[in-house]
């Protein structure tokens, strides 16, 4: 069954079919919001949040939409919610989160210090742009499925993934010369 017909069936009383689509995308969204908050248990808190949001607002779902898209908009509010609170803010990302382990090996070691450096460089970016590259760039998201998540053409998802990595290029560059 698809996770169309699945929450069609939970949209006419089926409660218990949403079951069925946390087990499959479970890790999927809790991927999303560690790469979002760099917090694991905050972001455990908004995985729950994001199925409890689901059943709540199932009324809203059609048939017609492919639900990746419609359930990515309510975990891309609850992210921003999130960032609305005054205890949690995009400079108060635990960078010590995203630390790398360094191995021995003087190669590796070269490619572990960029990685962790682009890690801590991207969690820099404003929330809207870090969203952004984390789904094209590292989830491999298409670009007509992220402009049905933000609502917008496919031209407009392009210019600002576009701008996007042209900050975290800046951003990468710039702290070199740190």
């Amino acid at each position: 069954m698809t996770d169309e017909k699945t929450m069609m069936a939970v949209k006419q009383g089926e409660t218990e079919k949403l079951s069925l689509i946390y087990e499959k995308h479970k890790k999927r969204f809790y991927n999303y919001f560690v790469k979002m908050t760099s917090d694991r248990e905050v972001s455990q808190d908004l995985l729950q949040n994001l199925f409890v949001r689901i059943l709540k607002y199932k009324h809203s779902y059609k048939l017609s939409q492919p639900f990746l898209p419609w359930s990515y908009r309510i975990a891309r509010n609850l992210v921003y919610d999130l960032s609305k609170k005054p205890s949690v803010t995009d400079s108060a990302i635990e960078l010590e989160n995203i630390q790398v382990q360094m191995p021995d090996k003087s190669e590796e070691l070269l490619v572990v210090e960029r990685e962790g450096k682009l890690k801590r460089v991207i969690a820099l970016l404003p929330l809207e742009r870090r969203e952004l590259i984390t789904w094209t760039k590292i989830e491999g998201m298409k670009y007509e499925e992220v402009a049905r998540i933000k609502e917008i053409t496919v031209g407009a998802v392009k210019v600002q993934v576009h701008r996007a990595m042209a900050q975290l290029k800046t951003l990468y560059f710039e702290s070199n010369e740190e």
